[in-house]
């Protein structure tokens, strides 16, 4: 080897020595040689710090992912019965594991439409294969509760990251959304309402239109209006009066790109129907449910955006009392689950700050998004406006004999719109503040703090789980290969998911049940009405004074007719429900002198003879 070979193999050697002994040399090496962009690896350490942050908020859910879920009601779990239901219905219809068709599964054995529901299908989507691979509806209901946290934040995050250039303001955004008050309670009780991450994609895609009218943006924005009708009807109205908006926001663009501005409104049109075609093609008369049927101008009250949730540790047992002095959102009381619409003190310091400093900051369609907010506050307020003693009427009032806004029973739930956009705005002064504080150790100081205060009025420690208790009763019937159904008693109306829950284990159609209000017709519930055993089953208010005893042989074949084997007595459901008194009575006079084959203390089963 001559002489300026050995030069340039000793100078190739000394590269490699620096780069072993410069770390950051070496990952840019890394980076070249395998092509993964900085950008990747950043988006990927983003996720990774929401997950992390989801398993904190949810702590301890990680440790019972198969055998318990998310819930603040201690005792009958609530509305995630339906949705782990719904998961393993959809799973065992698509594989042919039902006793009948899946619509006659529930409210046997009229059934129900289930094509007239129209939430959860993205969750569906989602919990659905987790379903088929593991078996386990539980565990897919709550990797739908995590993925859900996770993807809400990642998607704040793509849009002020967009916005703003900013990776501080995006990762602010990201957290103030995806760990919201709003999400953290959802994520209790309503996994379909959870799913809000399709609402910042719209946002995006709305925006990018807005700004560049052409048919790529046009069918990008046609995608988001399809995903974000996949996620919830609610969410779906929301999305559509946002575009409404933003439209007059760019009402002079759009009419210099007629073209576009064309196509875009067929293609958002058609992905606006497709979501809701099963609704419009099976619309029917609704039951009128009457014990916990929502209030008219179900809406939320101005304190709920001050007042931090009574479930928070931190200052939760402050509010409690102001929430209880609240109208309700129900007729026999406030609703956890319903009071979401907290904005929180440092979000609204940050959106203050925006205010005051606005002219220096350059925010991209800075009106949209300030349009936005008392668009949606007025939205969610409902019906009417209470302030003491004044009823002021609200837009909603005239909107609500019209179709889709007839079908929204919790307006309140159009605040998450608000929220974002207002969170959008206080990222921007994050990025703002970020400029101002020179020092790194004040700027540590203040966002850390900033962090500590965010999570102290959110945070719900530990996470309430619940996990159901099955009979053995049920676990035994599912080993009946037979057909037949059950009738679990009392009946509540909207209904006890908690009937949901225990199909998913014995297998067997149920005269009750909980779904989507739109699947119900007066069809659904005529067996109950015309059976006098399951009518005066029912918790109701309007009962007769004296019980009087149908012919009992009439009323029993009745249901052996209907292939109705078991009659099964909940005494939980009947010591703690609301306006079961009569039913409990009822109950106890018609199988008084009828032997039980099962009785464990929290249920009784009689066999239909």
């Amino acid at each position: 080897m001559n002489f300026g070979a050995r030069m340039t193999k000793c100078a190739a050697n000394k590269r490699r020595l620096r780069m072993l002994h410069s770390p950051h040399r070496l990952i840019d090496q890394l980076f070249r040689r395998h092509r993964i962009p900085k950008a990747r690896l950043s988006t990927v350490g983003v996720a990774l710090a929401y997950l992390a942050l989801a398993v904190l908020f949810t702590w301890p859910l990680a440790l019972h992912l198969g055998t318990a879920f998310p819930s603040a009601d201690p005792w009958y779990g609530g509305d995630p019965h339906t949705f782990i239901w719904y998961l393993d219905w959809l799973a065992k219809g698509l594989t042919g594991h039902t006793a009948l068709t899946p619509a006659k599964m529930m409210f046997y054995p009229n059934g129900i439409n289930p094509w007239a529901g129209y939430d959860g299908i993205l969750m569906a989507i989602v919990g659905v294969p987790a379903v088929l691979v593991s078996g386990n509806p539980i565990l897919a209901y709550n990797l739908v509760i995590l993925v859900s946290f996770v993807a809400a934040a990642m998607a704040a995050y793509a849009l002020v990251l967009a916005l703003s250039r900013s990776t501080l303001a995006a990762g602010f955004a990201g957290f103030a959304y995806g760990f919201s008050t709003y999400q953290l309670v959802r994520g209790l009780q309503h996994p379909n309402l959870c799913l809000t991450m399709a609402i910042p994609l719209l946002f995006l895609a709305a925006w990018r239109f807005g700004e560049n009218p052409n048919t790529k943006n046009a069918w990008w924005l046609a995608g988001a209006v399809l995903l974000n009708g996949l996620t919830s009807f609610y969410y779906h109205i929301g999305g559509l009066v946002f575009l409404a908006v933003a439209a007059v926001y760019y009402q002079r663009r759009l009419r210099r790109n007629k073209n576009a501005s064309l196509s875009a409104g067929i293609l958002v049109a058609v992905a606006a129907a497709l979501p809701a075609l099963p609704i419009l093609l099976n619309r029917q008369p609704e039951l009128k449910t009457h014990p916990l049927s929502f209030v008219a101008n179900m809406g939320a009250d101005p304190l709920n955006f001050f007042l931090p949730h009574p479930l928070t540790n931190v200052f939760g047992h402050f509010t409690q009392g102001a929430y209880d002095r609240l109208p309700p959102v129900f007729w026999g009381g406030y609703n956890l689950f319903e009071i979401t619409s907290y904005i929180g003190l440092p979000l609204l310091l940050l959106f203050v700050v925006w205010l005051w400093r606005r002219r220096v900051m350059a925010v991209p369609a800075a009106g949209l998004w300030a349009a936005a907010i008392p668009v949606f506050l007025i939205l969610a307020f409902g019906t009417e406006l209470r302030l003491d003693s004044w009823h002021l009427p609200m837009p909603l009032l005239y909107l609500r004999s019209l179709f889709p806004f007839s079908l929204v029973r919790s307006p309140n739930r159009m605040f998450i719109f608000a929220l974002l956009a207002m969170i959008v705005l206080a990222s921007f002064a994050v990025a703002h503040l970020r400029s101002l504080i020179k020092k790194r150790f004040w700027l540590i100081v203040a966002f850390v703090t900033l962090f500590a205060f965010m999570v102290a009025e959110r945070a719900i420690f530990p996470y309430p789980l619940f996990a159901n208790q099955v009979s053995e009763f049920y676990k035994n019937i599912a080993q009946d290969q037979e057909v037949y159904a059950i009738a679990d008693l009392p009946i509540t109306y909207p209904g006890i998911s908690e009937y949901d829950y225990y199909q998913t284990v014995h297998g067997k159609p149920i005269v009750d049940g909980e779904f989507f209000y739109p699947a119900y017709s007066p069809q659904t519930t005529a067996f109950i009405t015309d059976n006098a055993l399951l009518a005066n089953a029912v918790c109701r208010s309007d009962t007769p004074a004296e019980i009087v005893l149908p012919d009992r042989a009439t009323t029993l074949a009745q249901l052996r007719d209907a292939n109705v084997r078991y009659a099964i007595i909940h005494h939980l459901i009947l010591h703690n429900t609301p306006n079961c008194a009569y039913a409990q009575k009822y109950l106890r006079a018609f199988f008084s002198d009828t032997k039980p084959v099962f009785t464990d203390g929290t249920i009784t089963v009689y066999e239909l003879p």
